[in-house]
């Protein structure tokens, strides 16, 4: 007893969900690339930087436009380091939030001998990569359902002046037949 339109309002539903899951495997492929990718990144920067032990010349308490970060969040201050060839370096360097003037901090220099975050580790990549896929795949599966409901909506506009023609040519004789 399904009218035809019943039965399209079915497929576009259908077909829909199945987009939706066939787009789940594509982005757990790039949010694997993606994680693989920044592994490989951090491997490279563990090999080409290299980390030198630097002296705090400041404290972190106040110190960044984010005062609401917890204790353990990074920062960047100034610090003083020796470079591998001796040279001592004066410049702005990460840290810890929570360091103190005096204390000895790691910093990783990166191939320019310029201080750097620290490379990309499996966390970080991991995070990155779950991001992406999950993202990725939310913003597809709102794009087949925003799609879907515009097919939808354009279907019941159809249905909706089918209706409103046959009750035009029905209801004067309708009308008449109760009159």
């Amino acid at each position: 007893m399904a009218r035809p339109q019943d039965r399209m309002r079915t497929a576009i539903r259908v077909a829909a969900v199945v987009l939706a899951l066939l787009v789940v495997p594509v982005m757990a492929g790039l949010g694997s690339v993606v994680h693989d990718n920044l592994v490989a990144k951090g491997e490279q920067q563990t090999r080409t930087w290299h980390r030198v032990v630097a002296v705090s010349t400041e404290d972190t308490l106040g110190v960044g436009p984010y005062q609401s970060e917890p204790l353990g969040s990074g920062v960047w201050v100034t610090a003083r380091w020796r470079d591998t060839d001796g040279t001592i370096h004066t410049g702005q360097a990460p840290v810890d939030r929570g360091t103190r003037a005096g204390d000895k901090v790691v910093v990783w220099l990166d191939e320019q001998n310029s201080p750097v975050v620290g490379p990309i580790n499996g966390e970080q990549a991991l995070v990155a990569g779950v991001f992406v896929a999950v993202t990725g795949w939310l913003s597809a599966t709102g794009l087949v359902a925003l799609v879907g409901l515009a097919a939808v909506r354009l279907l019941d506009r159809g249905c909706l002046r089918a209706w409103q023609e046959e009750w035009e040519r029905v209801e004067p004789k309708w009308r008449n037949q109760f009159r």
